[in-house]
Order: structure tokens, then C-alpha cells, then sequence
């Protein structure tokens, strides 16, 4: 089908069908407009409004509304997912779906590249905590991947030769974090508050580290909040905790706090010196459940002192009880393991005692950190084996084979493995440079747990509604696509902040309008809030109906 036909079919549709939009994508439409989304574009990129029937503005705002039905259209049918939709309430009058074409969306996501995509979504979060008036303590940061299916070519090194480093895409294989390994990636890094509210967002080359995002993320959080830097607590995993970042973190004059899990070889083993002393000491402090789930883990805590870097800081051991009951389930596993291991080996036999030697050899390597003791035997047996049929008056003498086995036993249990395995199931070491009077160690393992905000915000942007197909055909496109469902998943997490700030100023008491009819939990996620509101849509009347005439009607919209 010609494109026209298709233009066609778009037009005759859209008149039959009464225009309505979809609550959900009507409320994104309003934060939009909330935060100056489109008028910020429209300063900000650079178009000419005489070549433009729809500014960039409004189709960067069709881009993101798209992500609001069940799955995210590609570029080429976006036109087509807003059929029956009322267009000219969302963007303006006389906008049609058809307008919204593939061409001029792509031509929108070239200027946004130009415009520095990073330092617009900034821009863009600021201006919804202002207007939100947002408070935060606390930067939870992280990185994911998102992957691509097919060749991208880069640009050739004469086309790039005016761009800094950190304007050239690159999208390579590296760490796929979905254990997608055959796929050429880029790394989307992202800073959310404690709400889970973004703040900053980074789309970097596919084999970018953790490392390298967490020195862009220390030098970006320094620039937005110079003055008022020790307010905010940063908070990231153990790939924030190398030598050098410890020394920007502890600089006297822009000193960042900070909260990290200890790695394992930081600081000449910093976190099995600390473990071992507190499982030395044995002066565990019972913090409880931080939890209110069912079945939350149990913690108990000890804490230190060390010198890193000639510097003091402060070093809390904790122990779980999940880790406990992860450890008795590893060393029942071990167990059923090894039982299984013997009993194979018990049912080999060997032409020559070398042989038996060797598959002795190769057990013991295999089982080497083996958290059993178990003893083991090369067993020689000898067969006597005569010539088949009748032996004859003169018959030949039998034949001795030998034949040669191990034979294994289990006598105990390692207890130095054992108890290895033990520690490091059961414990593990947060590193802090926040001052103990103003977080104990209970409010340091609240504050580090809740780095699942984060994680959250990732889980979304792989969701099929936002990143289900992703055809672009440059990487300078996927920057400014990968910021716009970057603003999607800040409208998600805006109207999710509201609900549950709501939802605790409430003096009434709430219906009982939760999952299968039960009571409404504070915990209330935007998930449940578009699922419950999936059949409801604005319809307009009336062609001539302003947008404050237009009704909501509990009638199943053409997209939900």
C-alpha cells in the first residue's frame, strides 16, 4: 500500500470514529505541559517554523504519549496510534494522526541530538521538581543496556571530526547486563532520587564501565549542586568504590557523601578484614527487619573504623538471615552434588592403575573448594577369565584381568571452606564516609536498599510499552529516542509520587479499590493506576467542544 492510500485510509477512519484520548495518555499530556515540555524544545532546538506544520516540540511530545498504550509504536506507525485519538486537543487544532509522519519524528529526534539530549533531560527534571516542589536527600545511581538487533554503521572518522569524544555514539558489544551477548548495545545511565524520581540520564558507548559512569555522574552531581553538595548522600554499587573515585568523594573542599557496598579487593581486602573481625568479635547489634514485607530479612550489624587513602572512614558489617538460609541451601546443594559426583566415579573402571590415578587427579581438581572431606581408595580387583565353549581335554589356562576402581567416602566437613562460604553468604560490608550522628547503621542499610529505585526505573524502560522495537537507522537518533523515554519513565514516576504522597495525606478513609477489590496499599504503583483507569478516555462531544467541555466516559477507548 502506497503511501497515500495509506493517508487516505488514516482520513476516512479518523472521520467515523468518535475522537477521544485515553485517560492515562491524557494526564501524561497534562505533566507534559505541567513542565513546559514543548515550549522548552521549541526554544531549545533549531527548526524553522515556516517549513513546519507541527513543531518539534508537539512531536517529541506524540513520540513520548506513544509509550502510553500497551505497546510502544516504531517510528513509521506512530501516525497510525493515534488513530480515533483526538489529536488537536493534544497538540493543537487542525493536527491530525496523519501528520504525525515517521519522516518528520525522525527529522525531530536530528535536531534533538544536535541540542545535547543529556543536558536537556536535566533541564527538563529540574523543572519538575520545581514544579512539583520535590524534596531529596538522596541520589541513587546506576547503569543498564539496552540492546540492538543488527549493524550499525559509525560515521566515518571525517564526518566526526568536529565532535568531542562525548558526542560520538558508539554502539558496540560490551557487559550486557540482560546476558545478551551477541548484540551491539549502548549503556543508559541514570541518577533517580529516593522517590524514584530521575534527575540525570546518560546514553554512552556499549562498552562504557561502571566506572566511567559513576566519574561523569560525581562530576554532573558537583555542577548542579555546588553549594549545597553535603546535603545529598550519593549512593551506588560496589563499582563507585576504586581508589580514585574515593579520592574525589573525600576531597576537602567538595566533599561527596556517599554510601557503597565494599568489593572485594578494594583497599587490600578492606571488606573480608572487616568481616573476619566482626565474626571474630561476635558483637553483633540486632537491627530487625527493614522491611515491611512478608518474610524480610532479618539483620544484625557491627561497625568499624579504617584508614583508606590516609583517610578514616566508616566501615558496617551486616549479617542477614536471608544470607543464612542462602547458605545452608548452597551447602545441601554441595552436598547432593558430590554424593551424585562419587557415585559416578564409582562406576568406572580402568584398564591400568595410571588411569585411576589420573581420574583421581582430575576429582580432586574439579572438587578442590569442596566444602566435604572425603576419603579415597584405588581398589584393584582381579578377574579370572576362561575361553568360552567346551575346555577339551587339554584346556587353557584362564586368564587374570585386573581391573581397577576408586572408591570414595564422605567423613566430614571442611570447616575452614565452610566456614568461608559461610561469612560470605551471611555478610556483607557497606562503606560510608556520612557521619555517624546523623545516620546509624540502621539508616544506612535503609538508605542503600532503596537503590532498588533505580532498578525500577531500568525494569520500565525495557518494558514492551517503552523500548518493545527499536529501528533507528543512526546512533545520534537512539541518544534522543533513549531521552525521550527517559521523560516517559519521569512522567511515570511523577504520578507515582503523587499517588502515594496523596494517599499518605488522606484523613478519609479510602474505598476499597485495590487488586480484586481489596484495600488500597501506600505502596500504590502507576502499574495498578494505569490498569485501573485503562478503560476510562476524555471524548469530545461535540467538533466545536472546547477541551474543558470534553467528558469522561467510562467506556472501553479505542487504544486501551
Amino acid at each position: 500500500m502506497t503511501r497515500r492510500k495509506k493517508r487516505t485510509l488514516i482520513q476516512q477512519t479518523h472521520v467515523q470514529q468518535k475522537k477521544s484520548v485515553p485517560f492515562v495518555v491524557a494526564l501524561a499530556n497534562k505533566v507534559l505541559n505541567a513542565i513546559g515540555f514543548v515550549d522548552y524544545i521549541d526554544r531549545t532546538v533549531q527548526w524553522d517554523q515556516k517549513q513546519c506544520k507541527i513543531s518539534p516540540g508537539n512531536l517529541a511530545k506524540a513520540f513520548i504519549l506513544a509509550t502510553f498504550f500497551e505497546v510502544r509504536a516504531p517510528l513509521s506507525r506512530i501516525a497510525e496510534r493515534f488513530d480515533g485519538i483526538d489529536t488537536e486537543l493534544l497538540f493543537g487544532e487542525g493536527v491530525e494522526p496523519e501528520d504525525l509522519t515517521d519522516d518528520a519524528i525522525g527529522r525531530t529526534l536530528d535536531k534533538i541530538a544536535e541540542a545535547s539530549p543529556g543536558k536537556m533531560y536535566t533541564t527538563l527534571c529540574l523543572a519538575a521538581y520545581a514544579v512539583y516542589k520535590i524534596a531529596f536527600r538522596r541520589l541513587h545511581s546506576d547503569t543498564t543496556t539496552l540492546s540492538f538487533y543488527g549493524d550499525y554503521d559509525m560515521q566515518a572518522p571525517d564526518q566526526i571530526s568536529d565532535l568531542s569524544d562525548e558526542e560520538i555514539l558508539r554502539i558496540v558489544k560490551g557487559y550486557n547486563k540482560d546476558h545478551r551477548r551477541g548484540c551491539n548495545q549502548v549503556v543508559v545511565g541514570k541518577i533517580v532520587n529516593e522517590h524514584g524520581i530521575p534527575l540525570a540520564n546518560s546514553v554512552m558507548d556499549g562498552n562504557t564501565s561502571d566506572v566511567a559512569w559513576n566519574t561523569k555522574a560525581l562530576k554532573l552531581v558537583a555542577e548542579l549542586f555546588a553549594k549545597d553538595l553535603e546535603q545529598f548522600i550519593y549512593i551506588a554499587d560496589s563499582k563507585l568504590m576504586n581508589i580514585t573515585l574515593f579520592k574525589t568523594m573525600m576531597d576537602a573542599n567538595k566533599t561527596v557523601r556517599f554510601i557503597s557496598l565494599c568489593p572485594a579487593s578494594f583497599s587490600d581486602k578492606m571488606a573480608a578484614r572487616v568481616t573476619n573481625e566482626a565474626y571474630e568479635q561476635n558483637e553483633w547489634v540486632d537491627l530487625g527487619s527493614i522491611s515491611e514485607r512478608k518474610r524480610a530479612s532479618e539483620y544484625k550489624a557491627q561497625e568499624f573504623v579504617q584508614t583508606v587513602d590516609e583517610q578514616e572512614i566508616r566501615c558496617i558489617a551486616y549479617q542477614t538471615s536471608e544470607g543464612k538460609e542462602r547458605f545452608e541451601h548452597k551447602k545441601t546443594k554441595a552436598l547432593i552434588e558430590l554424593e551424585e559426583a562419587i557415585k559416578q566415579v564409582h562406576k568406572k573402571e580402568f584398564a591400568c592403575e595410571a588411569d585411576a590415578v589420573k581420574e583421581l587427579e582430575r576429582f580432586q581438581k574439579e572438587h578442590k573448594n569442596c566444602l566435604y572431606v572425603y576419603s579415597a581408595n584405588i581398589v584393584a580387583t582381579q578377574i579370572e577369565k576362561r575361553p568360552r565353549g567346551n575346555p577339551g581335554k587339554s584346556p587353557k589356562p584362564a586368564k587374570i584381568e585386573t581391573k581397577w576402581q576408586l572408591r570414595m567416602e564422605l567423613t566430614g566437613e571442611n570447616q575452614e571452606t565452610m566456614e568461608t562460604l559461610k561469612r560470605k553468604e551471611e555478610c556483607f560490608v557497606l562503606v560510608t564516609n556520612v557521619d555517624k550522628t546523623a545516620s546509624d547503621a540502621r539508616d544506612i542499610l535503609g538508605n542503600y536498599k532503596n537503590q532498588a529505585v533505580v532498578e525500577i526505573q531500568y525494569r520500565l524502560l525495557k518494558e514492551p510499552c517503552i523500548a518493545s522495537v527499536i529501528y533507528l537507522d543512526t546512533p545520534d537518533r537512539i541518544r534522543a529516542m533513549v531521552m525521550l523515554l527517559g521523560i516517559s519513565l519521569l512522567i511515570r514516576a511523577l504520578v507515582q509520587y503523587k499517588l502515594r504522597k496523596g494517599y499518605q495525606e488522606c484523613e478519609k478513609e479510602l474505598p476499597k479499590i485495590g487488586w480484586n477489590r481489596a484495600k488500597l496499599q501506600p505502596n500504590i504503583t502507576m502499574f495498578f493506576f494505569i490498569c485501573a483507569l485503562n478503560n476510562h478516555a476524555f471524548v469530545r462531544e461535540k467538533k466545536g467542544t472546547t477541551p474543558l467541555a470534553v467528558a469522561l466516559r467510562n467506556a472501553k477507548s479505542p487504544h486501551s
